[in-house]
């Protein structure tokens, strides 16, 4: 005869500790960001979440970014063609840029010093790798909490 015990039922410590970790992650990115007056719209630091999910009994931590966010972190070498007119135009009138020239102008020629000369990068995605030691030794303890957990439920319930 072969008895199959399902010992570990939820890793609830595992979950809360990702997502406690990716909040602190996501404030740090925001202070970065606004440091260095990345937030003129307010899109991009609005648009960053931590939320877990888990996938074959796997937790996994995400931070929702908005698309822009890879050109923020990574910057944009030059020489590419020009990025589009419409989030330029939102950045232009969230600064309030004025000019002795239309706005359709102005937002031309920044499309063009951008293709030109590239944007600098400002790689604050890097906080997630820096913290990768960190993450591991989180993880490892809320594992075993939940284990301990999972095993103390396991013989309450084998001794009743």
């Amino acid at each position: 005869m072969v008895v199959v015990v399902k010992i570990i039922n939820k890793m609830t410590n595992i979950e809360k500790s990702l997502l406690k970790f990716g909040e602190e992650l996501v404030a740090d990115m925001k202070i970065i960001l606004e440091t260095a007056g990345k937030d003129a719209t307010g899109e991009l630091i609005r648009s960053l979440e931590p939320y877990t999910e888990d996938e074959d009994g796997l937790t996994f931590l995400y931070i929702n970014m908005a698309a822009h966010g890879v050109y923020v972190d990574s910057g944009r070498k030059p020489g590419l063609k020009r990025p589009p007119k419409e989030p330029i135009r939102k950045w232009v009138q969230a600064k309030g840029i004025r000019g002795n020239i239309s706005e359709d102008s102005l937002v031309y020629l920044i499309q063009r010093k951008i293709g030109i000369r590239g944007i600098k990068a400002l790689p604050f995605l890097n906080l997630f790798y820096d913290a990768a030691n960190e993450l591991a030794e989180i993880v490892e303890e809320s594992a075993a909490l939940d284990i301990e957990q999972n095993l103390d439920d396991f013989i309450k319930k084998y001794n009743k």
